[in-house]
């Protein structure tokens, strides 16, 4: 089947644009609007990666990344988590790379840099 990829973010509009985007690319998107039902749909979803932006109500993007890499099930543990960030400070995505953060995606950020990153961290698993 086609990869699900999972996108948590409060911004409806982020959630457009990312779904948009990855739809015409032909992968599944299912989307969460906070941390905690972020976690359940990767549990249900078992994505092939997840999108979360890193300020969120409720869990933030860190916490959610720390417990889906606690997680029991490899399929979580191992999941490619990006961080969709406005700020971009070293300090920042250190923080974020230490809970187990694969990569980060800064906003404002174009499709066709979306659909190329995607594929990247894709390609990375397994």
């Amino acid at each position: 089947g086609r990869p699900t990829i999972l996108v948590a973010d409060d911004d409806a509009e982020i959630v457009r644009l990312i779904e948009n985007v990855l739809e015409d690319e032909g992968y599944r998107v299912v989307a969460a609007r906070d941390g905690e039902s972020a976690l359940r749909l990767a549990r249900l979803e078992r994505p092939a990666l997840v999108l979360l932006d890193w300020e969120m109500p409720g869990a933030d993007g860190v916490a959610v990344t720390r417990a889906l890499r606690q997680a029991a099930d490899p399929a979580l543990r191992d999941v490619a988590v990006v961080l969709i960030t406005g700020r971009s400070g070293a300090e920042n995505t250190a923080e974020g790379f230490a809970a187990g953060v694969t990569d980060y995606l800064t906003k404002p950020f174009r499709p066709a840099h979306l659909k190329a990153r995607v594929q990247a961290w894709l390609q990375r698993r397994g």
